[in-house]
C-alpha cells in the first residue's frame, strides 16, 4: 500500500513539472537618445522624461512574449549618448552585471512640427522618426534594426506645456503620442523578428 502511494505521488510530481522548460530570453531596455542636431532647452527633470515614453512603450508590448528590464537609471541617464556610442562599436560593458542577453537601444532621428509657427486652433502634426538596435549582450554584436516614423495630429492649443526643441515648440502631449506610435510599431517589429 505504502509503495502505491509513493508511485502515485512520483507520478503527480512528474505530471505537474514538465522538464522541457526553456528560460524566456531576456532583454534590457535603454532610453533613446536625440540624433537630432537641435538643442533641447527648457527642459526640467519631467520633460525630460518624455523621451522614456519609447523604452516603457517598449517593456509594456514585448512583456508578454520575452522578460523584459528597464536599464535606464538615474546614475545613467545623464549618459546616454555616451552608453549608445558605446552599444553602437560592440562594447557592452556598461551592462556588464545586468541580468539580459539582449540590451535595446535607440535614438531619435527626426522631430518635426507641420506648422512653421503655432496658431490656435490650426490643425498640426507632430512627426517623431525613431531608430532602435537590439545588441547580443555576450558578444556586442547588432543583431536587429528596426526605424517607425510616429505621427500625432491635433489642433494647436494654447501654450501649455511646451518643449522647446531647436527653434521648434513641440506640445508634450503630441510628442509623446508620436514617440509612442512609433514605439508601438518597432514593437510590432520586434515581435515578428523574436
Amino acid at each position: 500500500m505504502l509503495r502505491k502511494i509513493f508511485l502515485i505521488a512520483a507520478l503527480m510530481f512528474s505530471i505537474a513539472l514538465p522538464t522541457n522548460v526553456e528560460a524566456r530570453e531576456v532583454f534590457g531596455v535603454v532610453d533613446i537618445v536625440s540624433r537630432i542636431d537641435e538643442t533641447m532647452t527648457n527642459l526640467d527633470g519631467e520633460q525630460m522624461n518624455t523621451f522614456h515614453a519609447v523604452s516603457d512603450v517598449l517593456i509594456e508590448e514585448l512583456i508578454d512574449v520575452v522578460d523584459v528590464i528597464d536599464l535606464t537609471s538615474a546614475s545613467n541617464v545623464a549618459r546616454l549618448g555616451e552608453i549608445a556610442t558605446q552599444l553602437s562599436q560592440g562594447d557592452c560593458s556598461e551592462f556588464a552585471d545586468a541580468d539580459c542577453d539582449y540590451i535595446i537601444y535607440g535614438y531619435l532621428m527626426n522631430l518635426n512640427r507641420s506648422t512653421g509657427d503655432r496658431i490656435v486652433g490650426k490643425s498640426e502634426a507632430v512627426t517623431a522618426d525613431v531608430s532602435i538596435r537590439v545588441v547580443e549582450k555576450k558578444t556586442g554584436k547588432c543583431v536587429f534594426v528596426a526605424k517607425s516614423r510616429g505621427v500625432s495630429k491635433a489642433r494647436a492649443v494654447r501654450a501649455i506645456n511646451l518643449i522647446r526643441i531647436g527653434s521648434f515648440e513641440f506640445s508634450e502631449e503630441q510628442l509623446i503620442d508620436a514617440l509612442e506610435t512609433a514605439a508601438r510599431d518597432i514593437a510590432k517589429q520586434l515581435k515578428n523578428n523574436i
